[in-house]
């Protein structure tokens, strides 16, 4: 599970929140986001009851806002906590590799909108939509492939 697919589903569960107090959602979610930065394989458990317990059993909240926050948490550690079957969703749980797939489906959005334009086709054609393809991508820059992470963004 990657980053932005989480992100999406997380946002998705916290409009409750939103309705009862809008900064209070925000504030979640920010604490969210920098926990999936900066959590470690080894303290994740520690750290996701703390981010937890900082809002259900810490926090002075209203009933309504108590409520709504119980229910969120409940989800977030059935989901996404540390005995759910996708609890790697964290940045720190594959450090030497990417968070997401988005650069893989942004191609797939290319592919479609610029050569198969959203249509199945006939393997005649398919094969000459791909020769052209494998063309034009093989001469698209790739030196990202081979530096670290960290070079794209210098």
């Amino acid at each position: 599970m990657c980053w932005p697919h989480a992100n999406r589903k997380i946002k998705d569960y916290l409009k409750p929140v939103f309705a009862v107090n809008k900064e209070l959602s925000e504030t979640v979610l920010d604490d969210i986001q920098t926990f999936q930065w900066t959590t470690t394989n080894t303290s994740f458990d520690k750290d996701f009851n703390a981010l937890e317990g900082k809002y259900t059993k810490e926090r002075e909240s209203s009933e309504r806002e108590l409520e709504v926050l119980e229910t969120f948490f409940g989800y977030f550690r059935d989901q996404w906590g540390p005995s759910s079957k996708v609890k790697n969703w964290f940045e720190h749980a594959h450090p030497f590799h990417v968070g997401h797939n988005q650069s893989m489906e942004s191609k797939n959005q290319k592919i479609k909108d610029s050569h198969t334009f959203r249509r199945r086709v006939g393997i005649g054609e398919f094969f000459k939509i791909c020769e052209r393809m494998l063309r034009e991508f093989g001469e698209e820059d790739d030196t990202l492939i081979t530096e670290g992470r960290l070079a794209a963004l210098m």
